[in-house]
């Protein structure tokens, strides 16, 4: 964790390089700084955020704009254009993982608290990426079969269960890595992992929920359904790109022990990622109670 807290002081540092100076003052310099100033380089980097946040989400709306056009034509009988869509939905898929949600924390807390082999982050980062659209597909499926018996309340009821399960399921798979933990299991087993990712993948990807629904109502249900299908491949593409980086992160920070204290280290590497797992899973499952 005192690695992670470096590395993102680190980052913060190298993305404002108006301030980098800042951080190479002296302690007198420091002193001497005014709570106006330090004011005004909190505001500033607020304000950097919130832009930066504000194109990320126009970056989405652009496309989401580009794939209703797509999925109009079409409709008309354009079918040149399947292609060209599910090229959109993959970048959208990319960008759309970065946002909240989608097992980061998850897949962050996990493999860096568990040595594990690069090829396990793609796996990791494709099960959430494709239980996430894929439930998100089966509910729109369920719905179009059922649309003129279900009431808007009854679907709401629906999803309100299945957040609170995920959310639990998470939790759960978090105190099953504790106990692993505690039996000093260093390698986590394929069987927790899957468990982790399918809790994890289990609430419905909101924006293939949108996606899937908007084909329905235009009567190009499959045509939603390849489109779904390739954002979920842009975000696998995301978490396990993530995946691969916290891998290769844990074996670095490892590197930094010496034989002798490996072992503990690794340990309390596990401790530490079951318990915000049960965190973030606690958290979210109370949250939306």
């Amino acid at each position: 964790m005192i690695f992670k807290s470096l590395f993102f002081s680190l980052l913060m540092v190298l993305s404002f390089p108006s301030y980098s100076q800042s951080f190479s003052l002296n302690n007198k310099d420091l002193v001497e700084v005014s709570n106006n100033e330090k004011g005004g380089i909190i505001h500033d980097l607020k304000s950097k955020f919130t832009k930066l946040s504000y194109k990320f989400l126009k970056i989405q709306k652009e496309y989401n704009k580009e794939i209703s056009s797509h999925i109009r034509k079409i409709k008309k009988g354009d079918f040149s254009l399947i292609l060209s869509v599910l090229g959109i939905a993959f970048l959208y898929g990319v960008i759309h993982a970065l946002g909240p949600g989608h097992g980061k924390l998850v897949v962050i807390s996990y493999f860096l608290s568990h040595s594990q082999k690069w090829f396990k982050g793609i796996f990791m980062g494709f099960q959430i990426a494709f239980m996430h659209v894929i439930s998100a597909i089966f509910i729109v499926l369920l719905t179009s079969q059922v649309a003129k018996h279900m009431l808007h309340e009854n679907q709401s009821q629906e999803m309100y269960f299945i957040k609170l399960i995920s959310y639990g399921a998470i939790a759960l798979v978090g105190f099953y890595m504790l106990y692993q933990a505690y039996k000093e299991k260093q390698e986590a087993s394929s069987k927790s992992m899957c468990c982790l990712a399918l809790s994890a993948g289990l609430i419905p990807c909101a924006g293939t929920l949108l996606i899937m629904f908007y084909s329905m109502s235009l009567g190009v249900l499959m045509v939603g359904v390849m489109i779904s299908l390739a954002i979920a491949f842009g975000i696998a593409f995301t978490l396990s790109l993530i995946g691969i980086i916290c891998v290769f992160t844990n074996k670095k920070m490892s590197n930094f022990k010496d034989e002798g204290r490996h072992n503990k280290f690794v340990k309390s590497l596990n401790y530490v990622g079951a318990i915000l797992i049960i965190f973030i899973g606690g958290l979210l499952f109370v949250v939306n109670l």
